[in-house]
């Protein structure tokens, strides 16, 4: 939501909670009983990797390919309960993470990378080829699939 009020804008957020649609009423209650609301997931750090040895972002090589690492907690990825519609009943779901890459210069081999909710990675890496100089800012947003959110940024030189 977004409100403007005397020339400020602020921006927030509601949780709305929906009753499951298509359960019996025992399965409907056991969801209420299970179900938890969702929380974004944490980002530990980005590291950067010549191979495999962490590079200082403060003074990388100049026009080396190099790796980028995000790191988030084993708990970003949540298991949630949802109805199998054709059994009727419960079955869990782990979150699946979507981890998007933004840098002011350079080049990244991907613009997204994705961990699939049956994977137990705390990580993902991404390709990218340094400029010849100067400052980039890297941002790196990771996301579940139930709309938690998490970011940070990078100076790399």
């Amino acid at each position: 939501m977004r409100a403007r009020v005397a020339g400020v804008t602020a921006l927030f957020g509601t949780r709305v909670t929906c009753n499951l649609a298509g359960a019996s009423s025992e399965v409907a209650a056991e969801f209420r009983d299970r179900y938890r609301p969702n929380r974004a997931p944490a980002l530990l750090g980005v590291t950067v990797l010549d191979g495999d040895q962490p590079v200082d972002p403060a003074h990388l090589p100049r026009g080396r390919r190099l790796r980028l690492r995000a790191a988030w907690r084993p708990e970003s990825a949540e298991t949630y309960p949802v109805l199998d519609g054709e059994r009727g009943a419960l079955v869990d779901r782990r979150e699946a993470l979507a981890i998007s890459w933004f840098a002011t210069g350079g080049g990244l081999d991907a613009a997204r990378t994705a961990v699939p909710g049956d994977s137990a990675a705390t990580a993902a890496d991404n390709g990218w080829l340094a400029p010849a100089g100067g400052e980039v800012v890297l941002w790196v947003v990771l996301r579940d699939e139930r709309g938690g959110v998490d970011y940070q940024a990078l100076r790399l030189r």
